[in-house]
């Protein structure tokens, strides 16, 4: 359980550059039972790293988005908020509208598909144009450039092929597997 100490630190999580809290990890919960539940793993988190120097980063699924604001307050570190309904209603509208996205999307998102995204970091593409920078892997599709900027990242998907990868910058691939972005 995450809101038991002894489960989250058996998961380290207090040495964990990230920490991934998936809204539907709770079996026959309601939407509001894994918010409350969410928000409580949240607020265990961040009492418990309230002092570190490094706390990790946190990728957490809401159902509500009204619990954005709850959560803003429980924990104040680096965080990222999903809220699945509206990310599934975008992707449902957008499917409906191109025809044949919806395999695409069942492609991308199901874990152990065929494709998978990664986002990766090499330094010999550091200095060379985004164009070039792509033509260095010919088994991946690189999509763009997650660049650092103050304690977070900017992704910047589909940049001009004429853009520098810069030191610090990653490439966002989807490739089937993650040697294929060597």
């Amino acid at each position: 359980s995450p809101l038991v100490y002894d489960h989250l630190e058996r998961a380290a999580f207090r040495r964990a550059s990230a920490v991934i809290l998936p809204g539907a990890a709770y079996p026959n919960a309601t939407d509001d039972d894994t918010d409350e539940r969410i928000l409580k793993t949240l607020a265990l988190i961040g009492y418990y790293v309230r002092d570190d120097a490094a706390p990790p980063a946190l990728v957490a699924e809401v159902f509500d988005k009204r619990s954005l604001g709850l959560a803003a307050r429980v924990y104040t570190g680096d965080r990222r908020m999903v809220v699945s309904d509206g990310v599934s209603g975008r992707l449902v509208a957008q499917a409906l509208l191109q025809p044949g996205l919806a395999q695409v999307f069942t492609e991308l998102l199901t874990f152990g598909a065929k494709n998978e995204g990664y986002v990766v970091e090499h330094a010999e593409v550091v200095g060379l144009t985004f164009g070039e920078a792509q033509a260095r892997f010919p088994k991946a599709a690189v999509l763009g450039v997650v660049r650092p900027e103050g304690d977070g990242y900017v992704p910047m998907l589909a940049p001009p092929a004429d853009l520098r990868v810069e030191p610090g910058d990653r490439l966002a691939v989807i490739a089937e597997h993650l040697t294929d972005t060597d």
